[in-house]
Order: structure tokens, then sequence, then C-alpha cells
């Protein structure tokens, strides 16, 4: 708590031993580490860039297409557990993040 407001910045790293004896250097969840990294002010702006996708997914869903919703939701839930992997830096993972965003932000054409 010594940097609430705005985190340690991307570049922190964990460093404490856990109880089965690994050296553990992050957060396995994208949201704790949102924290960790960005404080009080990058949680907000996480919570308000998925509650935005949340709110377009519930669009999609009512406009007949489900599949763009569930991919969303999917990628919400994927980063509950292996979210260590994408806050760290641009890399392969990043795509199971915006490009999900990106389906449920795109319009519907006419």
């Amino acid at each position: 708590m010594i940097h609430p407001y705005f985190g340690w910045g991307f570049d922190k790293q964990l460093t404490f031993v856990n109880s089965i004896g690994q050296h553990v250097i992050t957060t396995h969840s994208i949201y704790v580490s949102a924290f960790l990294k960005g404080g009080v002010v990058g949680v907000l702006f996480m919570a308000s860039l998925i509650l935005v996708g949340l709110y377009h997914a519930y669009r999609k869903y009512h406009q007949g297409m489900g599949l763009e919703a569930s991919i969303y939701l999917f990628s919400l839930m994927f980063f509950v557990t292996q979210g260590m992997f994408v806050i760290g830096g641009p890399g392969e993972t990043w795509v199971l993040f915006w490009l999900p965003l990106a389906i449920v932000l795109s319009s519907r054409k006419a």
C-alpha cells in the first residue's frame, strides 16, 4: 500500500517464495495485477474498459450475435486465472483480450 493511487508501474515484479518453495514474480490474475501495477486509477480504468465491453456484449447478444458476446465473456473468464501472461508486455496473448473486445465494440452492418 505504498503506492495505492497509481501503483508500482508495469516493471514491478513480486519477490517472494510461496508455501511450496517456488519463487513468485507476478500475479496470476490480470485484475490483481492491474491493482499492483496501476493502483486504484489502473483498476478504475480496467473496470471501465471491461464494463463498456460487457455493455456492448449485452447489446450484441440481443441483436442475435451471441457468439460474439460469448467470445468476450470467455476472454474475461480466461484472464481471471491467466492474466499474468498479458499485463507484462505486448505479446501474442494480447490478442485474447483485445480481439474479443474489438469484436464486441464493432458495429453491425445495416
